[in-house]
């Protein structure tokens, strides 16, 4: 948006960085003193979400002097998982697959419809493909609705997004103090501590935030490998193959279960696709391969699943029992 507004600003990676580390201290600010309104802040969410993608639809729809045909469109569709702490709402059992199913067929039909607007209203693919402000996104408001028009759907997107940071870090770090409650990561009577007065694990609010802190500052010396950190898929392989070997059977019943043939095929899916989608992230990105343009993904994929064998035998091993039975909401 600052290019659009002002042409002759040229973005650098310290100022991106720069931006990244503000949303970062601002999220875990809201996570540490505004997280007994997150309730209300989902809802909120949610509600410029959908409002934002139909508004944005129409508009673009509406005022795009030229469509696309059919077959001169792509589509990449893709959704997010809501992400709930099960631990912290009542009758989770029940609740958190209900919430889990409908965020992802809401995200589905709704980011359906919205990439399928702004492929059929891209009036200059070349022009947004190379466009000045870096962000095709942008350029397609652009193209559509003006500079105030395209401004203003750029602000829902990023309003959106903020609210899902916020909400992924809270998500992540109960994640994090789950397992450290249990033993299962170094420094676990650490990352295991709330606090007495804000009732949140402010160590496990930390370590989420630092960590991708640090990532960034990688983005300084290196987009490409930068970028190489976020291929994250094949740590689903594990526990789905668990399950699939004869894991589902030792879990407890729940409201919420499959049938066993079709647990499985949901399983055999999901397991090939994590292996076809994996193998596809280390491919090249540029061609002819250099140092500076290669994709490391299996290089820092090896190195993580380094530390963590190291981890496990090194350290967790003897102190993790599994999750705890018992504990209330």
């Amino acid at each position: 948006m600052a290019v659009a507004w002002n042409p002759d600003y040229v973005p650098k990676p310290s100022h991106l960085v720069g931006v990244y580390m503000g949303v970062l201290v601002l999220a875990f600010l809201l996570n540490v003193f505004a997280v007994r309104v997150f309730d209300a802040a989902t809802k909120v969410a949610a509600a410029i979400s959908i409002v934002g993608i139909l508004a944005i639809i129409i508009a673009i729809s509406v005022v795009t002097p030229i469509h696309r045909e059919a077959k001169s469109s792509f589509t990449i569709i893709g959704y997010d998982a809501a992400a709930h702490l099960c631990e912290e709402c009542a009758d989770a059992a029940s609740l958190a697959p209900l919430a889990v199913f409908w965020g992802v067929a809401i995200s589905a039909v709704a980011g359906f419809a919205y990439i399928l607007a702004l492929l059929f209203n891209i009036s200059d693919l070349e022009g947004v493909l190379s466009s000045v402000t870096g962000s095709p996104l942008m350029q397609i408001f652009l193209d559509s609705l003006g500079l105030s028009g395209g401004t203003f759907c750029m602000f829902l997107n990023i309003i959106s997004l903020f609210l899902a940071i916020t909400g992924i870090l809270c998500a992540s770090s109960r994640n994090v103090y789950a397992q450290a409650r249990d033993g299962g990561l170094p420094f676990s009577f650490l990352l295991s501590k709330i606090h007495p007065t804000l009732s949140v694990p402010i160590p496990a609010l930390l370590l989420n935030s630092l960590v991708p802190a640090v990532l960034a500052c990688i983005y300084l010396g290196s987009q490409v490998i930068f970028y190489s950190f976020f291929r994250y898929l094949a740590s689903y392989f594990v526990p789905i193959f668990l399950l699939l070997i004869g894991g589902r059977e030792k879990l407890p019943q729940a409201p919420w279960r499959l049938s066993a043939p079709l647990a499985k095929v949901c399983n055999v899916v999901s397991l090939v696709y994590i292996v076809v989608i994996s193998v596809l992230f280390c491919y090249p990105n540029y061609y002819p391969v250099t140092a500076s343009n290669m994709n490391y993904t299996s290089a820092i994929g090896a190195v993580f699943v380094l530390v963590g064998v190291g981890g496990w035998y090194g350290v967790c091993r003897k102190s993790y029992k599994g999750p705890g039975i018992g504990f209330e909401a």
